[in-house]
């Protein structure tokens, strides 16, 4: 069986957890964090609307490189906490275009739902999962993230 799952800032927990007890040891499970294109791409606009201004290229370069950074540490805790052994992939750009080529060939695909389980509400899912989950060429599971402790992120 080949798993896909999508981690994020929310909800990566669950999805790991979810994975570490569905998996076995000859599945292939590939983990993925995102780095959206609203975030890229309001770098690239930003930098053309200060071109000539020296430090922005240097600013541009560090905030690139944080989200890079970001979506590393997010894959690293995920694999940790999965403990099976995972193909970790950075999906840049077209966010949900590149989950959907991930999914392919995929047998599943473990995301988390937004929002709070005892609060209903049209949030669920962001609008990158929506495209997704609307058009996934696998099957899917949605898992609710649990409430973090106290001074923990989600």
């Amino acid at each position: 069986m080949r798993v896909v799952v999508w981690v994020e800032e929310v909800g990566w927990r669950a999805c790991a957890d979810f994975a570490s007890r569905f998996v076995g040891p000859s599945d292939e499970v590939v983990l993925a964090a995102c780095v959206e294109e609203e975030a890229e791409m309001a770098l690239r606009v930003a930098r053309r609307g200060l071109v000539g201004r020296g430090a922005w290229g240097e600013a541009a370069r560090l905030l690139a490189g944080a989200l890079d950074e970001a979506a590393e540490k997010l894959l690293d805790s995920s694999s940790r906490r999965l403990g099976h052994q995972a193909r970790l992939v950075k999906v840049k750009g077209d966010v949900a275009r590149g989950m959907l080529d991930l999914a392919r060939g995929a047998d599943l695909l473990v995301l988390a739902r937004q929002g709070e389980r005892d609060r209903a509400g049209p949030k669920s899912l962001g609008h990158l999962a929506r495209f997704v989950v609307d058009h996934a060429p696998c099957d899917i599971c949605l898992v609710w993230p649990k409430k973090p402790a106290r001074g923990q992120m989600a």
